[in-house]
Order: C-alpha cells, then structure tokens, then sequence
C-alpha cells in the first residue's frame, strides 16, 4: 500500500496532473476534520484548507495548519482539494495502520 501512496503523491502540481482527481462531493466526501474556502481574486482564486483546533496558551490561532494555493479558476481549485482530500483520507489510513 505505501507504493500506491509513494505513487499516487508523486509529481502531481496542479494544472500538471496526467490524471484528474474523482470529483469531490464537497457534503460528504470532505473528513469532518478539515475545512476549506475558495475566495475570487482579481487574477484567478484563492484556495485555503485548514484543520481547526482550539486556541491555547501555545496556539494563538484557531487552527493546527492551514494551506493556501493561488489558483487561475475555481475549478483548478477544486480539482487541487479533491487531490488534498484524497490524500488526506490515504495518508490518514495509513497512520491507523501502524
């Protein structure tokens, strides 16, 4: 299985994939645990992804990371999150396997 991931994670950029992602049905393929917001900029799309978490003494912002992207179109844009989301789910898989 970790061939198939080392597979499936290399040399895929966005507006560089050989193959496209599924499409994501955004209301239920999307892990609870992550969120995302795609915002119009003059010159294309802002994709942002994140894993909420409550703020502390340690942790002065309300997330444990965020990822953002500059995208030409929205569809680049979910293009790139069904690839996030899927390796996501893979590489979550992989961690209850251990």
């Amino acid at each position: 299985m970790l061939s198939q991931v080392s597979d499936f994670l290399q040399g895929e950029l966005p507006g560089d994939r050989l193959s496209s992602p599924p499409p994501l049905d955004m209301a239920s393929d999307l892990p609870s645990v992550l969120k995302y917001n795609i915002t119009a900029l003059e010159s294309g799309v802002l994709l942002s992804i994140w894993e909420p978490a409550p703020k502390n003494e340690t942790r002065v912002k309300p997330f444990l990371y965020m990822v953002r992207y500059r995208l030409s179109s929205e569809a680049d844009a979910k293009k790139l999150l069904a690839q996030y989301v899927a390796t996501y789910k893979v590489v979550s898989l992989l961690a209850q396997e251990r």
